[in-house]
């Protein structure tokens, strides 16, 4: 598993120059040996008539501003599951925070409900989807919408990883029979600027049901934080976003229009990331 994007572009922070092997022959010379040299050797081993099979570590992923790693099963051993709850609902339309992402859950839940303008749906402000890491926008000014829910979590000063695989369970209910449904965790800089580390997309068919637990099983996550200093330090926001209008999509805003309500999990409930 390797951490980058659909056309193998990896993350670069501010300052660091993005080679695009797309366009730039000198960058895909140093490319195609990391895209080819594990292939070739997988493919020689067999075709070659070789004995026994071919040797490989069970598990390899790479994590971003890192390097390789190895593990004997996924998600690795030496990983651990953090859950966070979405907390204080009734701040998420209040401005780029919001309401709160912490390890406990509160005692009583509060719903947060909201209803998109269909003549002004959220924009996708990724230029090209499928190449995201060749420029990251910074997504505040998205955060800081009335109809999208945001929750942030409290700062951290360690180093840590962000191995395995995400979920989001939300409780959403809609006065339509349907509605779709955006999630994404965020990594937030000391300036407010935010960038996309996961997302996640459904169409939830309601079913004139009071609410219904929609889970999201995002996909496997590979991405280092170097150890901060005061120029540094991060945090984390989810964006729960209801109606969304990607590039060359063929779908217009009206397919969007419904009021929507979220409710972050009491304790022991649903409402978790």
């Amino acid at each position: 598993m390797n951490a980058t994007d659909h056309e193998d572009f990896e993350l670069r922070e501010d300052g660091h120059p993005h080679e695009d092997h797309e366009v730039d022959d000198d960058a895909l010379a140093r490319y195609l040996p990391r895209m080819l040299d594990e292939p070739t050797r997988f493919f020689d081993h067999y075709l070659s008539g070789r004995p026994g099979r071919w040797r490989a570590p069970r598990v390899r992923y790479r994590v971003a501003n890192s390097g390789r790693q190895i593990a004997d099963r996924w998600p690795a051993g030496d990983t651990g599951l953090v859950k966070l709850h979405l907390t204080q609902g009734d701040r998420a339309l209040s401005g780029i925070d919001g309401g709160g992402l912490r390890p406990e859950a509160e005692g009583v839940a509060t719903c947060v409900s909201w209803t998109p303008n269909p003549l002004t749906p959220v924009p996708y402000l990724v230029d090209a989807e499928w190449s995201q890491l060749s420029g990251l926008p910074d997504e505040q000014v998205v955060h800081a919408r009335d109809d999208v829910a945001m929750f942030t979590g409290e700062a951290q000063d360690t180093p840590f990883d962000i191995v395995g695989p995400a979920e989001v369970a939300l409780r959403v209910d809609a006065d339509a029979p349907s509605i779709h449904v955006i999630v994404r965790l965020l990594d937030v800089y000391p300036s407010g600027r935010a960038r996309m580390v996961l997302e996640g997309h459904l169409a939830a068919c309601l079913y004139g049901t009071a609410f219904r637990r929609w889970p999201w099983p995002g996909p496997p996550a590979g991405l280092r934080w170097p150890p901060f200093d005061v120029d540094r330090v991060v945090a984390f926001t989810l964006a729960v976003i209801s109606q969304w209008l990607p590039p060359a999509s063929g779908c217009t805003p009206l397919d969007w229009i419904c009021r929507c309500r979220l409710r972050p999990g009491e304790r022991g409930q649903d409402g978790t990331a």
